[in-house]
């Protein structure tokens, strides 16, 4: 493998300002609100949508998380944290869209696997 250049990208003049590759997935966001990943995604991982391939070799737009602006994000073994502005109420209100995980979830799988 060498390095090269992601052309969905390059060829529109994003600047990436997060980066993070996980277990079989990586995930870019741009300076301006624009998320690609690519990778294997067995189960939705990668963010495409219900009806879209799981999986991607080449960098795809997630199209979730278009009105989103990440600021960061960590991929590892079973999770992708996004880190998203929330300054304004456009912000908020595409926040209240995405998905989370409540506290009460996460409790419940921290107990599951420390038992």
């Amino acid at each position: 493998m060498r390095p090269t250049l992601v052309d969905a990208l390059a060829n529109n003049m994003h600047v990436v300002k997060a980066v993070s590759g996980g277990n079989q997935s990586v995930f870019c966001a741009t300076s301006n609100g624009v998320t690609v990943s690519w990778g294997m995604g067995l189960t939705g991982e990668l963010g495409y949508g219900a009806n879209n391939p799981k999986s991607s070799s080449k960098p795809k737009f997630v199209e979730k998380l278009d009105k989103c602006l990440v600021t960061d994000v960590a991929c590892g073994y079973g999770h992708t944290l996004f880190l998203i502005r929330d300054e304004d109420e456009e912000d908020r209100a595409e926040y209240k869209k995405v998905k989370m995980i409540e506290s009460s979830d996460l409790n419940d799988f921290v107990t599951k696997m420390t038992n």
